[in-house]
C-alpha cells in the first residue's frame, strides 16, 4: 500500500515543486523535464496504479491555459513484505526527476 502524501507547490517564477516524504532531499524540482510549459500557475496531482506500479501523474496548467502532464513511477513493490521501495533508493525507482516522463501537451483543441 502507498500510504504517504505527495505535496506539489507552483512557486515563484513558475517553477514547480514535489514532496515526496520518503525521499531525501524531500523536495524535488520538477521544472527542468522537456516540455514543462513557461509560466506555470496551477497544478493537480494523482496517484494511479498501472498493475502494481504506482504512478504519480502531475498536470499543470500555464496562465495562457496550455495544460501539461508527466507521470513518475513513485515505487517499486517490496517482495513478500509488502509496500514500496521510494525513488533514489537501492531497490526503487530512479531518484526525481529520472523517473518521470517529460511533460506531453494536453491542451485541449477547443
Amino acid at each position: 500500500m502507498l500510504l504517504d502524501e505527495f505535496v506539489t507547490s507552483v512557486r515563484g517564477g513558475g517553477t514547480l515543486a514535489l514532496r515526496d516524504p520518503r525521499t531525501t532531499p524531500v523536495w524535488h524540482n520538477l521544472s527542468g523535464l522537456p516540455g514543462f510549459p513557461n509560466g506555470v500557475t496551477d497544478v493537480a496531482t494523482s496517484v494511479i496504479f498501472e498493475g502494481v506500479l504506482p504512478y504519480l501523474h502531475v498536470a499543470v496548467q500555464s496562465a495562457s491555459g496550455d495544460i501539461a502532464r508527466t507521470r513518475c513511477l513513485v515505487g517499486l513493490p517490496v517482495p513478500v513484505m509488502g509496500g514500496y521501495f521510494a525513488p533514489g533508493t537501492p531497490l526503487g525507482p530512479p531518484a526525481y526527476p529520472a523517473n518521470c516522463t517529460a511533460f506531453v501537451n494536453n491542451t485541449p483543441t477547443f
